[in-house]
């Protein structure tokens, strides 16, 4: 997938955009499309289209979650405090 000529990416720890040809599982969750244009928008793979509203013609797709690989550690237990 080649990215639209000058798009900036906003967002680089939500990792790369995938070929909007290979999309996610349907209705598995919202994701971000990188549409030809180098606009962004949230949008469903439904199985037979990519829905926003409306039909959108992305060339890629990537998670919009914000913690996709993020490593966190829970406190350790003598940081609780009782209540």
């Amino acid at each position: 997938m080649i990215l639209p000529a000058g798009y900036v990416d906003c967002h680089p720890a939500r990792g790369p955009y995938i070929a909007a040809s290979s999309p996610p599982e349907q209705y598995s969750w919202t994701v971000e499309v990188l549409m030809p244009t180098g606009e962004v928008s949230t949008a469903v793979w439904t199985g037979k289209v990519w829905w926003a509203g409306e039909e959108l013609r992305p060339i890629g797709w990537r998670s919009v979650d914000p913690f996709a690989g993020v490593v966190g550690y829970a406190p350790a237990e003598s940081n609780k405090t009782e209540t």
